[in-house]
């Protein structure tokens, strides 16, 4: 009888003691649950997109058989070999914003120095374009933009779009008349246009 006693409190013992570590062992895991660092998630979004349009055979221009003139000739340079129109388009998803800039980057082989060429660019509003960035000397950015222009490029214009668009643009290009430059036939200029952007 004794015996018996002895077994039942050995097994009452023993289930008291394993309850009891049992209840530890979950008190510990809620613990360690509830300190826990969380985790950061961090989502991409795809907000917008940014799309360059022409019509002419390279995204740019370029000029030869050049001769100097004035910013007033210049700006009115009307033979379609003259001047490049090109369209940036928007077209915002989630995105509350598109921030684009509009860059050019001059050709290598280029013969005429970026010091007395001078570059002007129009948008069109209203069906009539009008200047945004007035007659301006070449001058080359030493290190690359915020929207990833590169360096070795003139930034010509910024947009931030709040919704989807599609704006129109006119670039001349023309050496200066300030210029002592003597210019031959075989002298030229060549740029091409570039689109960077970013969505928010």
């Amino acid at each position: 009888m004794k015996s018996e006693e002895k077994v039942s409190k050995k097994v009452v013992v023993s289930v008291l003691i394993l309850s009891i570590l049992i209840i530890i062992a979950i008190a510990l895991s809620i613990y360690i649950f509830l300190n826990a660092p969380k985790k950061v998630k961090k989502e991409t979004l795809e907000g917008g997109n940014i799309s360059l349009t022409y019509t002419d055979d390279e995204c740019g221009l370029s000029i030869s058989n050049v001769t100097a003139m004035s910013d007033a000739v210049g700006k009115k340079l009307d033979a379609a070999n003259l001047y490049f129109d090109f369209s940036v388009s928007v077209k915002l998803e989630d995105a509350k914003k598109v921030d684009y800039e509009i860059a050019l980057i001059p050709d290598k082989s280029s013969t005429i120095d970026n010091s007395v060429v001078k570059v002007y660019l129009e948008k069109q509003k209203s069906g009539a374009f009008k200047e945004v960035l007035k007659p301006t000397i070449i001058k080359l950015s030493k290190e690359k933009s915020s929207l990833d222009s590169p360096k070795g490029s003139m930034l010509l214009y910024k947009e931030t779009s709040t919704k989807s668009t599609n704006n129109n643009y006119r670039l001349r290009m023309w050496v200066s008349d300030s210029s002592q430059l003597q210019l031959s036939e075989l002298d030229n200029y060549k740029a091409k246009i570039v689109v960077k952007g970013k969505a928010s």
